[in-house]
């Protein structure tokens, strides 16, 4: 679908010491910085996942970036599997922070330390492709099958398991998992945390 939601002042994700965030994605464009999904105040970032040209990026705490992929793993038409895994208590940068791309982890370079806990983007609303507050351009293509798990960083088996499935696998500690098939974005994980779609049109969905 095209446009954004908003899904509110999602609970749990400031400050938290992990979560886990998965999404099919198809950009529409490969052009500059555009969020994907975000929950950001000013410069501080409890999350964000942002399209970097044909790369992708990750932003936790005070903006500095939390990791970027290489070698252009977007193209502009084409489907593909995000999952950002992040686990706080880990003891470095590569183990902090993984991106996997169509369930294959990535090699990241990191602009600074990934932090040990989220930022607090304090009543920030939680986006997908949409306006966040961070300054960057709107989200410009498609998605469907968003998944978030906080208080879990999801192995990279279980990263696969989800890729591959409609619905959810591992159901606990699920926070969202909203299938953003183009009439609605409403939370099946229980926990009341639907979002406001503006302007959402269908498209062809991903390779399931």
């Amino acid at each position: 679908m095209d446009d954004q939601i908003d899904y509110g002042d999602l609970a749990g994700v400031d400050g938290a010491s992990a979560i886990t965030i998965m999404l099919w994605y198809n950009p529409d464009i490969i052009t500059g910085d555009q969020d994907i999904v975000a929950k950001v105040s000013g410069t501080t970032w409890a999350v964000g996942i942002v399209q970097d040209t044909n790369d992708v990026k990750v932003y936790h705490g005070n903006g500095t970036i939390s990791g970027v992929t290489g070698g252009g793993v977007l193209a502009a038409g084409v489907w593909v599997h995000i999952a950002c895994v992040y686990d706080g208590s880990q003891a470095d940068n590569a183990t902090r922070q993984r991106i996997y791309i169509n369930g294959i982890n990535q090699t990241l370079t990191f602009g600074g330390t990934v932090p040990a806990t989220l930022g607090d983007a304090g009543t920030a609303v939680f986006t997908l492709m949409g306006n966040s507050g961070s300054g960057l351009g709107f989200g410009n293509g498609k998605v469907e099958l968003f998944k978030v798990w906080v208080g879990a960083a999801l192995t990279a088996s279980a990263v696969v398991q989800e890729m591959n499935s409609y619905h959810w696998v591992r159901s606990r500690p699920t926070i969202l998992h909203s299938l953003v098939d183009g009439r609605d974005a409403r939370d099946y994980s229980g926990n009341g945390n639907h979002g406001t779609l503006t302007g959402a049109t269908t498209a062809s969905g991903p390779p399931q």
